[in-house]
């Protein structure tokens, strides 16, 4: 996407840089020495008319701030309005973070604004903390933009109601754009490339419109909590990687094998055959809300820079002969939640993970918080990140005949496998005593899981040998 330039700013030259093999295109900018303003800050209506603004506040006539460069000296931010009740727009601006800025930098900051007073169009934002943040404001227009590695590039939360962000651009951040507590948002026609994290992530913020995003090299991520909240959002006709973004719900008896989707999201659905399908270069490949009885086999969820496989508050779930290797990101998350794994599960009952490929992913191979009665064998768990398994107020599950080789790359440990706050957990097949491989097992008495309580696990009956 071309940066627009304002007549006011002194440019010399914009170029594009095109890295062929990676294809991605960053643009470079080159600005004579002096931006044309150093920040702009506005706490009150009277703040207005300290910088010569066209417009005089009104609906019709709002204040117009644009055609600035602003590159700021010190830590503060780019332009920051709060607790006005003026209209205003910000459009046509180019705001930069300063090269050193060793604290978070905002390049559009709002703030405690009533509804539909702000609108936000047409302006460049490079690097930053964020690009563009809104914070308990209601109704703000951010209409094309263009967002340049910045950490997040849109972030709307707090209690921002009816938001709509539209026609957007956002390269090469960690998330695209982040909606937590933003009800009603409609978010449109925006493309998102190559978040590191993820590309658009909703948290808390149901009766909200996705339509016509898309996204490249990245993906969804929906945090979910409440099924009937959870099915008030309208998602239609997003594309990742340039294909479908399934969101489906409510769907029984059905086998879904298909190339057809770039990303996969199930909720509330039972007694589903999820096969032969494979999901890559996005966020999550594949997620599970509320589902029941359910299947997923002979497919490949794979090189995601989030997770293999997510299950959300399911229940007898199937994962058969899945791979899921290679998930992994350079956001550097807490491993304890799970994040850049091969499978996670979340408060589940009765999974069943048998005869999987989870192999090399960022943080753990399997993690699982909450995850109860869980049956986990059979299983390839190698040279993951963190632990190969990793068990977080988790009970009553079973663990054996996995093959588990040189997991904790990332960190000292002195197990492959950890269990936090978690209890009733057996490492052995109890019919049998038969238990699981680990190639640093030291080949006499037990193999010790690692914990973060005085009494901890064991497998009582290591293999000498993988299983499988």
């Amino acid at each position: 996407m071309a940066i627009k330039i304002p007549w006011k700013i002194s440019i010399i030259v914009i170029g594009i840089v095109r890295l062929v093999s990676a294809g991605i295109i960053i643009p470079v900018v080159i600005y004579q020495q002096n931006p044309s303003i150093q920040g702009i800050e506005i706490t009150s209506d009277e703040d207005f008319l300290k910088y010569d603004l066209s417009g005089t506040g009104t609906e019709n006539n709002p204040y117009i701030i644009e055609d600035f460069y602003i590159k700021p000296k010190s830590n503060d931010n780019g332009i920051s309005v709060s607790s006005v009740t003026k209209y205003f727009t910000i459009r046509n601006c180019i705001i930069e973070k300063p090269d050193k800025n060793t604290e978070s930098f905002i390049g559009i900051n709002i703030e405690n604004l009533p509804y539909k007073i702000a609108k936000i169009s047409n302006n460049t934002l490079l690097k930053g903390d964020y690009g563009i943040r809104i914070f308990n404001s209601d109704g703000v227009i951010i209409f094309n933009n263009y967002l340049y590695n910045c950490s997040i590039g849109i972030g709307v939360t707090d209690d921002s109601y009816g938001c709509r962000i539209r026609s957007n651009t956002i390269e090469n951040g960690v998330v695209g754009i982040h909606l937590d507590d933003a009800q009603s948002s409609h978010v449109e026609d925006n493309e998102c490339k190559f978040s590191s994290y993820t590309g658009i992530s909703v948290v808390s913020s149901g009766y909200s419109d996705f339509i016509r995003n898309n996204l490249i090299g990245t993906g969804f991520s929906f945090y979910l909590q409440f099924l009937e909240y959870s099915l008030s959002s309208n998602i239609e006709n997003n594309l990742v990687n340039g294909k479908e973004f399934g969101f489906l719900s409510n769907l029984t008896n059905q086998t879904i094998s298909s190339d057809e989707f770039g990303q996969l999201v199930l909720l509330n659905c039972s007694k589903i055959i999820l096969e032969d399908l494979e999901i890559r270069d996005t966020s999550t490949a594949l997620t599970l809300f509320f589902c029941r009885n359910s299947t997923i086999r002979n497919s490949s969820f794979s090189e995601n820079t989030l997770l293999g496989i997510s299950l959300r508050y399911s229940t007898e779930i199937l994962s058969f002969n899945n791979n899921c290797s290679d998930n992994m990101n350079s956001y550097k998350s807490s491993y304890y939640h799970g994040s850049s794994s091969g499978i996670s599960i979340w408060k589940c009952t009765f999974v069943d993970v048998q005869s999987c490929t989870i192999l090399r992913n960022g943080h753990n191979g399997i993690f699982t918080y909450g995850g109860d009665n869980c049956s986990i064998t059979y299983n390839s768990i190698e040279e993951n990140g963190g632990h190969g398994l990793f068990l977080y107020y988790s009970f009553f599950n079973v663990i054996h005949h996995n093959s588990f080789v040189d997991n904790v790359q990332n960190f000292d440990a002195n197990s492959q496998a950890y269990e936090l706050d978690s209890a009733d957990n057996v490492f052995y097949e109890e019919s049998t005593n038969l238990g699981n491989y680990w190639n640093d097992w030291s080949g006499t008495s037990v193999y010790d899981i690692g914990g973060s309580s005085e009494t901890t696990n064991s497998d009582l009956f290591p293999l000498s040998s993988p299983p499988i």
